[in-house]
């Protein structure tokens, strides 16, 4: 569907989705390859047998392989910044999570520093809000929460927190203890719950863990708002609007601001910023709003995590057009826009007999 060099051809549920080359791309003669299949794998232990057994081309290795496979010179490894951030989201709409200091509390409670380097094997960095480092409007001025505990205390405390005879923070007979969810299949995601649940137990309060089937999460406590707390991630695309997930108007059952954040002033910036052409002025507006909204807390913004591409050494080449009539041959390589920028343009060396000649 659409004007792009690949078009849908057949999806397998769990299996595989096929690709394949559009014959009427408008950039023809790509792409060179009759097409692309995604597989889909149950675990990272199959997708790494996999890769190395070369039933796949191209893996997004986990953190904790990437190491080997740069030591390996059968492989090229392709790391970059990412687009893609990890959260623990807040239910606003319960009693619970309203105060903003108890969220800022909670931010400082979690060691998120180490959830980069014991998660991520140190290929990430500390979140601090909606954009990540690799967008041109992101707010480098934003400073991380420190890890803190003895501040996470003194907030509670400032909110009307106080220890229970159990150990376990209470107010107006409350105590604090709610229930964390997300999708099992996740390492990294029960990784997270693990060390925030003992985080948070150091300073009184009590989280308990659920994992639930992907559908089931989505469909029954996602999207319905049927939570305490999730642990989840974005991947975003290099668009600054984010009106879907932080606007008031976007809090309903099947919408993207699930934690139901509302402010004012970030509504005035979501709409001012989509009719906004000006690039210094989008860049105000967007760090602005970064800014608000990573000291409002609606999450507990976790960490960034690098991009890691495994090939198999001289698998593709990339033979693309130069502009004047003739063509450019060179390796894969990372561009500004990532490492499948010109993936239409990749092929194999073993069929270049096939492509236009160089001139």
């Amino acid at each position: 569907m659409g004007t792009g060099p690949f078009i849908f051809d057949h999806w397998k549920t769990n299996e595989l989705i096929h690709l394949r080359r559009n014959p009427q791309y408008f950039n023809a003669p790509g792409p060179w390859v009759d097409g692309i299949v995604y597989r889909f794998m149950p675990d990272q232990l199959t997708l790494r047998l996999a890769f190395e057994t070369r039933q796949v081309d191209f893996w997004s290795a986990a953190p904790w392989t990437v190491s080997s496979f740069n030591e390996n010179p059968l492989f090229e490894v392709f790391t970059e910044a990412s687009s893609t951030y990890n959260y623990i989201g807040w239910n606003l709409k319960r009693p619970l999570f309203q105060d903003p200091r108890v969220r800022q509390a909670l931010a400082h409670a979690v060691d998120v520093p180490s959830m980069v380097r014991f998660i991520l094997y140190g290929r990430g960095l500390q979140s601090t809000g909606i954009f990540t480092p690799k967008m041109w409007f992101f707010n480098p001025e934003v400073v991380p929460f420190a890890f803190d505990p003895d501040k996470a205390k003194s907030l509670l405390a400032e909110a009307g927190w106080k220890p229970g005879a159990d150990g376990i923070l209470e107010k107006d007979g409350q105590r604090f203890s709610f229930t964390l969810i997300t999708n099992n299949g996740n390492e990294a995601r029960r990784d997270i719950a693990t060390l925030t649940q003992d985080g948070l137990k150091k300073i009184g309060i009590e989280m308990k863990v659920e994992l639930y089937e992907w559908t089931v999460f989505l469909k029954n406590h996602v999207n319905k708002g049927d939570f305490d707390a999730i642990v989840l991630g974005w991947s975003l695309g290099n668009s600054f609007d984010q009106y879907q997930i932080w606007h008031s108007s976007q809090t309903n059952p099947e919408q993207l601001n699930v934690v139901g954040y509302k402010n004012p002033e970030v509504d005035n910036l979501l709409e001012s910023i989509r009719q906004e052409y000006r690039r210094e002025k989008i860049i105000e507006t967007a760090g602005r709003m970064q800014s608000l909204i990573y000291q409002d807390q609606p999450y507990l913004f976790l960490f960034v995590p690098e991009g890691s591409t495994v090939i198999w050494k001289n698998a593709y080449r990339i033979r693309r057009p130069n502009g004047h009539g003739g063509w450019i041959d060179e390796p894969i390589a990372i561009t500004k826009a990532g490492t499948f920028y010109w993936s239409e343009w990749f092929y194999r060396p073993e069929f270049a007999d096939r492509l236009p000649a160089l001139k």
